[in-house]
């Protein structure tokens, strides 16, 4: 299973990805929106629940995107888990740091400067996945 975890940017923002790639692999992808609590140890905490259930229901082989990373915490979270890290186009995280193995993204289907369209971005998280299994 891999894991996409959405950075930066505005809840809406973060939607329109996330549904780019639901809609780009609807029948592999599950996307879990995690808008409460506040807390980042309480998310994270939840955040983990979430994947382990997912993991559980014999989805190993598929992707879960968790669109809204709001804390170190939850970010930390994906991290350890072998998950990807993706900052939308538009404003950054302001306590998330972009790190070296991100990715940027935008829900524009071709891209946009350096930003990958969802197709490009699913793309290099499931190479990414295969490279590792």
């Amino acid at each position: 299973m891999f894991i996409i975890g959405l950075v930066g940017g505005t809840e809406v923002e973060r939607d329109a990805v996330a549904a780019a790639f639901n809609q780009l692999d609807k029948a592999t992808l599950g996307v879990f929106p995690l808008r409460h609590p506040v807390n980042g140890k309480e998310r994270a905490k939840l955040l983990d629940a979430v994947i382990i259930k997912y993991y559980n229901r014999k989805f190993s082989g598929k992707g879960l995107v968790l669109s809204h990373i709001k804390t170190p915490e939850e970010a930390e979270l994906v991290a350890a888990k072998g998950g990807v890290l993706m900052h939308i186009d538009g404003m950054p995280s302001s306590c998330i740091a972009i790190q070296r193995n991100d990715l940027m993204v935008t829900a524009k289907s071709n891209g946009d400067r350096h930003y990958l369209g969802p197709l490009e971005a699913l793309s290099e998280v499931i190479t990414r996945h295969i490279r590792v299994m």
